[in-house]
């Protein structure tokens, strides 16, 4: 790839941004898998902690390819605020404020993927884009589930490619 040193130096803070964001969303979807007592809501927040490790390997990857090896200085591990600790008022709570995250990262790599003249890089943020969205929509759909409402048919209680995780 080459770049010039502004574009460099861009992308890299905007990897620098997704790194960070994937940490915190793994933080948190650890965090709440330990407090919830459903072990199917458990094992959800298991499988979503997991997709959010891969998405930082894939992005931190990247970051020591464009930066010479350098190891990303942002990750730090540290999770949001609601990765602290604390009494958390419902787990519905909790999956509103993951899927608004998962739905801000989404825009976060839509945008990312527009900002990128690389070819690969565009394609790698439009596939985080849509692994961002697939997650909002998984955990709108337990929201629907918690809140006893029917999904809109029954084969969306557990979508199909997921079932053998869900």
């Amino acid at each position: 790839m080459v770049m010039t040193a502004r574009e460099d130096k861009s992308l890299l803070k905007a990897l620098e941004i997704a790194i960070q964001r994937e940490a915190n969303a793994f933080d948190n979807y650890r965090h709440m898998a330990r407090h919830v007592q459903d072990a199917g809501l458990k094992n959800k927040l298991q499988f979503l902690s997991k997709e959010e490790a891969f998405h930082r390997e894939k992005l931190d990857s990247l970051y020591r390819e464009l930066s010479g090896g350098k190891k990303c200085r942002s990750a730090s591990r540290k999770g949001e605020a609601d990765a602290e600790g604390g009494e958390v008022s419902s787990v519905i709570d909790i999956l509103r404020s993951a899927a608004q995250k998962e739905q801000e990262a989404h825009h976060f790599y839509v945008l990312a993927s527009h900002d990128t003249k690389e070819a690969e890089l565009h394609k790698l943020f439009e596939y985080l884009a849509g692994e961002e969205l697939i997650h909002q929509q998984m955990i709108m759909l337990e929201i629907t589930i918690l809140e006893g409402r029917e999904a809109e048919s029954p084969l969306e209680t557990i979508p199909w490619h997921l079932r053998e995780w869900w």
